[in-house]
């Protein structure tokens, strides 16, 4: 099975374990985002849909493949 492929111009916005916007990145063309020069921590990534667009169902299918993006609009916490 081949990924589809990423989404550009989607909003992501880092938390801190608090729950505090820390930074903020768009996804590039290939529907990658990088956050730098992080200390060592727990983050949450939230992802905003971009107008007119909605996420997919998580977690179905390949768990390598699939999206992992939950209904609150966010990942599980990242290490």
């Amino acid at each position: 099975m081949v990924p589809k492929p990423g989404v550009p111009g989607v909003q992501v916005i880092l938390r801190n374990c608090n729950g505090d916007n820390i930074a903020t990145n768009t996804t590039d063309a290939n529907g990658r985002y990088y956050f730098n020069f992080l200390p060592a921590s727990n983050y949450v990534v939230r992802f905003v849909a971009p107008l007119g667009t909605v996420f997919t169902t998580p977690n179905v299918g390949n768990d390598a493949t699939d999206s992992d993006a939950r209904s609150e609009e966010h990942t599980s916490e990242l290490q």
